[in-house]
Formats: structure tokens, C-alpha cells, sequence
């Protein structure tokens, strides 16, 4: 399975949050790809970067890891393709997003 992800590295708790998806990723044998704008210098060694335009067409689910405003923009990523998004909330109050890092 191909997970992408986005993330908001300005929320608190991002790097070890990215950290906990990228492991379990690489011990489960999936691909992970992540965003290229946001995330090209966390992942260059252990995913492949990809341009954000093309992250939902080349990924079976997107993670999404910021707040309700990272939730949608990712959203706005899919567009059409359809990819379901995952939202991880790594702020204090979040709406639109499902899971809390300690539920990864």
C-alpha cells in the first residue's frame, strides 16, 4: 500500500509524529510518499518526494498531519482523485481531523 503525507511542521510534536508513521510504514513493507514542498529534507532518506499535486494520484491514502487548515488543504490536494485522507490532529482543537499522534 502507498500512504502519502502531508504535514504542518510548524505544530508541535510533527517530527515525532512523522517519525512513528514513517517507521511503522518501512516495518510493515508499504511505500510511503511524502510531500515534496513540505517535507523533502524529513524524508529524502527513508520515502520518496513527491510534488504535492501529484501526492493523492500516486498515494492509496493520505495522511494528513497539522490542524483543520492542513486537513483542508489536503482535501484541496485530492481534488478529484478521491483518495481518502486521514486527518492526525497536532494541535489543540481540531474538527476535521480523526486521530491524536498517540493513536497512530
Amino acid at each position: 500500500m502507498r500512504f502519502g503525507l502531508i504535514a504542518n511542521l510548524k505544530r508541535a510534536g510533527a517530527r515525532d509524529a512523522i517519525a512513528t508513521v514513517v517507521n511503522w510504514v518501512k516495518t510493515n513493507g508499504h511505500e510511503l510518499l511524502c510531500s515534496a514542498e513540505e517535507l523533502d529534507s524529513i524524508c529524502s532518506d527513508t520515502a520518496k518526494s513527491v510534488p504535492r499535486a501529484e501526492l493523492a494520484r500516486d498515494s492509496d491514502i493520505l495522511i494528513s498531519m497539522g490542524g483543520d487548515g492542513t486537513f483542508l488543504a489536503s482535501a484541496r490536494a485530492v481534488g478529484a482523485a478521491g483518495t481518502p485522507v486521514l486527518g492526525i490532529n497536532l494541535g489543540s482543537l481540531g474538527f476535521l481531523t480523526q486521530l491524536r499522534p498517540h493513536q497512530l
